[in-house]
């Protein structure tokens, strides 16, 4: 038995250790579910949808290597470009997990069962029926993580002005994707989805790059300056020059126009 109490507090102890660390970190705010599931997360809301399953995750890491072709066929290589990471899962959402409304209904029958025990039991059986009209009328887990997963692909179209679809990150097993956008959803929908949704969901990831800043005192180089003023100087001469020796040929072919002029009158 003191073994078992010691286990117990343990597993406290490390519950205690774990949150503080999620704490520390920031996580504790961003990951709402469980950190074992499949989770699409969206910077700034947290956690939009948790896997109750996941059937497939295909991650796929590319790196592809130039080519450059030679005469005699063959081609070489000089560096390697990595390709953005893509991820591709596929997932389910049940509309009966274990913990949540099996749970309620296991529990409303219970409460049904000792509505026959008077004089409470009016009362009872009265407040079941509420909770359970009032958990059917609430969007099923499946209908909650298809709109989840739809407004992660193409935003939000129902707000004003509409919202476009932004980077958002993914929990898988063995990695945390981030800046992920969906390039395509499936949902295969036949007998055997009742009940539960089924998706796949196509993602990569985003290379995002952040504008630099430079100062313009960084780029004052007086070398150049001085040079691209003697260019400009030297350009200035030079059209001053042509625009002169047009002036100076215009001058000379009205000097000969009026010869010529002179001479006719003087012929007559």
């Amino acid at each position: 038995m003191s073994s078992l109490n010691g286990l117990n507090s343990g597993l406290i102890n490390l519950d205690v250790v774990g949150k503080g660390l999620l704490q520390s970190t920031g996580l504790a705010e961003e990951i709402t579910g469980d950190i074992e599931h499949l989770q699409f997360i969206q910077p700034g809301v947290g956690t939009v949808l948790q896997c109750d399953a996941t059937l497939s995750e295909m991650h796929n890491l590319e790196c592809q290597p130039t080519q450059y072709p030679l005469e005699d066929g063959t081609s070489i290589s000089d560096h390697v470009i990595v390709m953005p990471t893509s991820v591709t899962v596929t997932g389910i959402v049940s509309d009966t997990p274990v913990g949540t409304k099996q749970q309620l209904k296991n529990s409303l029958v219970g409460m049904a069962q000792s509505a026959f025990m008077p004089p409470l039991g009016v009362t009872v059986l009265t407040t079941a029926y509420a909770l359970y009209n009032a958990s059917l009328k609430d969007p099923t887990p499946s209908q909650s993580a298809y709109n989840a997963l739809v407004r992660l692909r193409g935003g939000d179209p129902t707000t004003t002005p509409p919202t476009p679809p932004q980077p958002f990150t993914i929990i898988t097993k063995y990695q945390r994707y981030e800046n992920m956008v969906m390039t395509g959803l499936q949902f295969p929908v036949d007998a055997s989805t009742d009940g539960m949704l089924v998706f796949t969901a196509q993602c990569t990831k985003l290379i995002l790059v952040a504008p630099e800043y430079v100062s313009l005192s960084k780029l004052d180089n007086k070398a150049l300056a001085a040079a691209e003023r003697k260019v400009g100087q030297k350009q200035a001469r030079q059209r001053n020059g042509f625009k002169d020796g047009l002036a100076a040929e215009e001058n000379t072919i009205h000097v000969d126009a009026q010869k010529l002029e002179a001479n006719i009158r003087s012929y007559k």
